[in-house]
């Protein structure tokens, strides 16, 4: 006669056995065909469709080598899982055409110098923690290679920015070396040079995006046409005036259909001085005969502040660098969500900025959209000087309230500045003068971006990305760039609003347990 316990304890163990077969089988294929679900609303786990396509028309093998070290201590622990998962999903789309090398070049002089020959750099590497500190190099890269082509992304420190820069890299092996985007950067006017920047800066940053974009080129001309073949020149936080000679290769560059990203500032700070100073760069006629009126104001906000260093009198000990939120470095998130280039970046940061206007009505054949205002708590003041935080704080006279637009966009056809102009001098006395009758007076379709803030360059990396990406026509790397931000961040409400949301989301649920609880003594006292 069979024991019906014993029958049950079998049972038991075939059926675990069969689940741990099950799940060991269901592991190997899984390892075996890449699948992922994403239910997130913006897709963030999943691949975009641009990163699929980049791969799906490969016409020979692409090889990935990715040069990571391994076991990295939070914040990077996962990037190479992550990375390698990428690159996996890729595959999947990419089939034979794709292949994957995982090296970790650590302790290995051979893997070392191939890495150094593919263009991947080691990065240095500090890490902390209570009962141990360790400092190396490390390796956070790829190498991309598709046939005689060659292109290293050399660090990859953020999961957020990986599929962009898979994309933009996978995107410019495979394109034929003249179609590469070319970034010119304005100099000779007391800009920032990118190059020159030191390690480890936001300007060093930009920097290495720009070039896994495309090619940058620093150029200084002086006296000199701004070359043609540059899809668009930025013009960052300039000091000293342009010249009239200048200007006219300026429009002339934007009549060839050049496209123009300008980082100006009414004012700059000058820290030892403790005051403000205005800026003479020479470019507000020209920009209010292109559609955008730049004022000679600076915006203060006292409510919507970033954090600055900023050397202050402290009693007792002298002058002192504070850290402090500063009235003169505001930050705004009233961006425009339905323009692509910001709709999906958290909020803007605008150190010395100044107030934009569109031209009514614009000149030519344009179309000028707001991207970025200030908060309505901002004001807009003149002949502002002073650096004191403390002096800010308090009303000053002639404030004009804002909200005030701080980055503007215009796209269509312009209309020349140096056309209805007498030639300028030019400064090359050597130099043929300028003939009239070779100027452009009306441009190609183009586009043209201000943002009101010199200083902003350095903290809105992002938007400086977007801003060349939708100069040159390239959405999709701003769509890449914008998934897995989540959803942009609420304005707080007023003070009178929020009271009574606190009072409905807390008052409502305590009243109705007191009548709950009265209804309760009413019922039973009967």
């Amino acid at each position: 006669m069979s024991d019906p316990r014993r029958e049950l304890l079998l049972h038991a163990w075939l059926q675990t056995g069969l689940f741990l077969a099950l799940t060991i089988a269901v592991n190997h294929l899984s390892s075996a065909a890449f699948l992922r679900l994403d239910l997130t609303a913006d897709q963030r786990h999943g691949l975009s469709d641009v990163a699929r396509s980049s791969v799906a028309s490969l016409q020979r093998p692409l090889l990935a080598r990715v040069y990571f070290s391994e076991d990295l201590a939070a914040p990077y622990h996962d990037h190479r899982r992550a990375l390698l998962d990428k690159l996996e999903e890729l595959k999947v789309h990419a089939g034979d055409r794709l292949q994957i090398e995982a090296i970790d070049p650590t302790g290995d002089p051979e893997a070392v110098a191939r890495a150094a020959r593919a263009g991947v750099r080691p990065l240095p590497y500090a890490f902390r923690s209570w009962d141990r500190t360790e400092a190396r190099t490390v390796y956070m890269g790829v190498s991309l290679s598709y046939g005689d082509r060659q292109v290293a992304i050399d660090a990859l420190p953020s999961i957020e920015e990986m599929e962009v820069e898979l994309v933009r890299g996978i995107r410019r092996v495979v394109a034929e070396p003249e179609d590469d985007r070319a970034v010119g950067w304005l100099l000779g006017h007391g800009e920032p040079d990118p190059t020159q920047a030191p390690a480890d800066t936001p300007l060093r940053e930009l920097l290495a995006r720009l070039q896994r974009s495309g090619q940058l080129r620093t150029i200084a001309p002086l006296d000199a046409p701004i070359p043609g073949d540059l899809d668009a020149l930025i013009v960052a936080a300039p000091q000293r005036p342009l010249s009239p000679a200048e200007l006219v290769h300026l429009d002339q560059y934007l009549m060839e259909g050049g496209a123009l990203l300008l980082w100006l500032s009414s004012v700059q700070p000058d820290f030892a001085a403790r005051r403000l100073r205005t800026i003479e760069h020479g470019l507000y006629g020209w920009l209010g005969h292109h559609g955008v009126r730049l004022n000679r104001d600076v915006l203060v906000d006292r409510d919507h502040t970033e954090q600055m260093v900023v050397p202050m009198e402290v009693e007792g000990v002298g002058s002192q660098l504070v850290r402090l939120s500063h009235p003169l470095a505001l930050t705004t998130t009233r961006l425009d969500r339905t323009a692509r280039p910001v709709r999906d970046l958290p909020r803007a940061v605008l150190p010395f900025a100044s107030s934009l206007a569109l031209v009514d009505p614009l000149p030519g054949a344009l179309e000028g959209r707001i991207w970025i205002e200030s908060m309505p708590s901002s004001v807009a003041v003149r002949g502002l000087h002073t650096l004191d935080p403390r002096a800010l704080r308090q009303p000053l006279g002639d404030e004009v309230a804002g909200p005030h637009p701080v980055a503007i966009a215009l796209a269509g056809t312009f209309d020349s500045w140096a056309v209805d102009r007498p030639p300028p001098e030019r400064l090359d006395p050597q130099a043929e003068p300028f003939d009239p009758d070779t100027w452009h007076d009306r441009s190609q379709p183009t586009r043209l971006v201000v943002i009101s803030s010199g200083d902003a360059l350095a903290n809105n990396l992002d938007l400086a990305m977007n801003a060349l990406d939708w100069l040159v026509d390239d959405p999709a790397l701003i769509e890449i760039r914008s998934r897995g931000r989540g959803a942009a961040p609420l304005d707080p409400p007023p003070r009178g609003e929020a009271l009574w949301a606190k009072l409905g989301v807390v008052g409502v649920p305590l009243a109705s347990l007191a009548l709950l609880a009265l209804l309760g003594r009413w019922r039973r006292s009967r």
